[in-house]
């Protein structure tokens, strides 16, 4: 008796466990979702509640799971489903903003002196091309650059007090001279206009170029007194180099009582040069290298850049100082002066590399004024010299009597050198 209600219990487990196993395998297939029994299914069936628990166990372990392994490809298209599941759009979006808003919470201070950064150096700088080169660069402002001008100039009058020689010594004279024949070539060759002032004195340029002369109406006047026509016409670039800061300057050229030999460019267009310089050049060509080199600062306004790349780096140190403290590291002494010495070479790279651009167009202002080019190499190497180095701010007399010396440096100038002395007037560089 107990041996026939077993077996008829087994056999209806396993009638139920095909049905079951034919009718949801091909359902899952078609639906592309893994067959799970439904309670339901198996509560509406004509079971007890003593048969339920073993005919789900039965149903699973003999019916359903053999099936599967035996069809592979609803195995691996189930597999599938699960993996490919993601979290919708609006969940992601959520999720991101709170990780934002967590940031912002945690670096406050850090992205609000970063926008304060962004919005000063928008407000006070601009993104310029250097003539000649071709170089962009960001600089600050023409009205605060002649602030700051004006400043430091007041500055250096007072560490320098009684230095200055006046305007009436020969050697002033002397450099007020070149400096007036370089000055006028840059006009000429940025189309700037006809007349400038050096030390409130009014002064002329000779030649503009054929289109300041049709504008004019001197080409006769100019073909009379022995000019030819230019050969080299105006560019047209699509960003024009930055002149605004040139025309119309009150130049300023002074003569410093000391036997340091060197000379230096200040904001506002202000060249100042030692007396010793004076006692180791021995022409007007030796000293048009000095003068254009400097004038060529001014054009590039080097200054003005390295005040918004310092004042950038600065905000960088600072800003990495504070990330080491907020992230628990250590802040010591020797930590603080690698930052600064990492610092300090950028800085050398970086004013290397301006005067190397001086040096060029100091080469290209001394070759529109009629002054001999090759001079400028010889100047470099044997009377200024310099090692250069990592640690300094100019590279040595060798590396930058190369640099000028590379064919393609030396026969541009020699050829606008050769167009002056021609007389086919001063090229554009515009």
């Amino acid at each position: 008796m107990g041996f026939s209600y077993a077996k008829a219990k087994l056999n209806t487990f396993n009638a139920l466990s095909s049905f079951f196993s034919k009718k949801n395998v091909a359902f899952g297939a078609a639906n592309n979702s893994r067959f799970v029994p439904n309670s339901s299914t198996i509560l509406g069936s004509n079971f007890s509640r003593f048969s339920v628990v073993p005919a789900v166990g039965l149903l699973g372990v003999g019916g359903v799971q053999r099936n599967i392994h035996q069809t592979c490809r609803f195995l691996h298209v189930t597999r599938r489903f699960y993996q490919a599941r993601t979290v919708s759009n609006s969940l992601n979006w959520s999720m991101h903003v709170q990780r934002l808003m967590r940031f912002c919470r945690r670096n406050w201070v850090a992205l609000l002196f970063g926008g304060s950064v962004v919005c000063t150096t928008i407000c006070c700088a601009k993104i310029q091309r250097v003539p000649y080169t071709g170089r962009f660069h960001l600089a600050l402002t023409e009205n605060i650059e002649d602030k700051l001008g004006e400043y430091q100039w007041q500055e250096f009058e007072k560490e320098n007090k009684g230095k200055l020689l006046p305007l009436s010594d020969p050697r002033t004279i002397w450099v007020q001279s070149v400096a007036t024949k370089i000055i006028a070539a840059m006009n000429g060759g940025l189309r700037l206009g006809t007349e400038f002032k050096i030390n409130g004195h009014l002064g002329a340029s000779r030649d503009f170029g054929d289109r300041v002369a049709q504008y004019f109406g001197f080409e006769d006047a100019l073909a009379e007194a022995g000019f030819k026509h230019s050969q080299k016409r105006d560019r047209n670039f699509i960003w024009k180099p930055a002149t605004k800061h040139l025309n119309q300057r009150n130049w300023e050229v002074y003569v410093l009582n000391t036997p340091e030999v060197n000379a230096s460019c200040h904001l506002g267009g202000r060249i100042v040069v030692c007396s010793g310089l004076l006692d180791v050049v021995n022409n007007d060509a030796e000293l048009a290298t000095i003068i254009g080199h400097e004038v060529g600062h001014a054009v590039a306004r080097h200054t003005a850049e390295g005040i918004v790349r310092l004042f950038l780096m600065l905000s960088a140190l600072i800003a990495l100082i504070y990330a080491l403290i907020t992230n628990g590291d250590s802040t010591s002494k020797g930590n603080v002066d690698g930052l600064a010495r990492l610092q300090d070479m950028f800085t050398n790279f970086m004013s290397r590399r301006r005067e190397a651009e001086a040096d060029y167009i100091g080469l290209m202002l001394m070759a529109s004024a009629g002054y001999n080019p090759q001079v400028a190499p010889i100047v470099y190497e044997r009377k200024l010299g310099g090692e250069g180095g990592i640690q300094s701010t100019h590279p040595s007399g060798i590396k930058r009597a190369k640099l000028l010396q590379k064919p393609k440096v030396m026969n541009n100038a020699l050829a606008v050198y050769e167009e002056v002395k021609g007389g086919e007037g001063v090229r554009s560089f515009v």
